[in-house]
């Protein structure tokens, strides 16, 4: 999946094997620059997963890949940010949603 500017939210069904893509068209992603997603149930609670990327692809996206991490997840709404730190020390948020971890009938 890639995120649409205006939709952010996002949902994956528990356990599965999925991915986020982040593209910035205008500035793409390049060496020395990190994306951080991390994911609470609420802002101010504790951390229940954190994904990093540092590598980007030829077009200059970051992929965020999820699978069995999420199974540790009880179903339900998170909230979710993306964090970018870039080589000059310039850090942004410019993703802020909400994510559903969905049910699945097969475990």
């Amino acid at each position: 999946m890639t995120i649409d500017p205006c939709s952010r939210d996002i949902s994956l069904i528990r356990g599965d094997t999925d991915s986020l893509t982040l593209r910035c068209p205008a500035s793409p992603f390049s060496a020395g620059t990190v994306l951080r997603l991390t994911v609470r149930r609420s802002p101010t609670g504790p951390i229940l997963l954190q994904k990093t990327v540092e590598a980007f692809g030829e077009d200059g996206e970051a992929v965020f890949s999820f699978g069995e991490e999420t199974e540790a997840l009880a179903f339900g709404r998170y909230c979710y940010d993306i964090e970018i730190r870039y080589p000059d020390g310039t850090v942004l948020t410019p993703v802020r949603a909400a994510l559903e971890i969905l049910w699945e009938v097969t475990y």
